[in-house]
């Protein structure tokens, strides 16, 4: 019989923050693995640290042991710190935008407009907003 081997799926997690790593894609991949494997959730956190590379292994030591033990506390710092562009606000999340390494431009282009648009800039107007979107 087969068993469900989650880690050979999962690529490490290094923990660069704001560079390639999709943060949120990597857990949801965590966790899709995970729950094949019919465990607990608090179980998780002994494979969740051993996915961790670089960056994200210092991180890790540096949580309190309840956090290291606890799925929900541990996933929930992981989405605090490496997610932030999830959480953030619409305009921040459009001020701090920046095109990564091998997106292309009109890619870019699109996704700061989308960025706008939930911001909810109206540059047509020339408002103060339209002044300011370029810093």
């Amino acid at each position: 019989m087969a068993s469900h081997r989650p880690l050979d799926r999962i690529k490490p997690f290094l923990g660069s923050r704001n560079k390639n790593e999709n943060s949120m894609q990597w857990l949801r991949t965590f966790v899709y693995e995970m729950t094949g494997t019919h465990t607990e959730a608090d179980k998780w956190c002994i494979p969740f640290e051993l996915s961790l590379r670089d960056g994200a292994i210092h991180w890790f030591r540096k949580l309190p042991k309840k956090t290291k033990r606890t799925w929900k506390l541990l996933s929930n710092a992981f989405i605090r710190y490496y997610c932030s562009q999830f959480t953030q606000t619409a305009l921040s999340r459009y001020y701090s935008a920046k095109r990564e390494r091998s997106e292309h431009l009109c890619d870019y282009l699109n996704r700061l407009n989308g960025y706008a648009r939930n911001a909810r800039f109206q540059f047509e107007k020339g408002g103060r907003d339209a002044k300011e979107h370029v810093q």
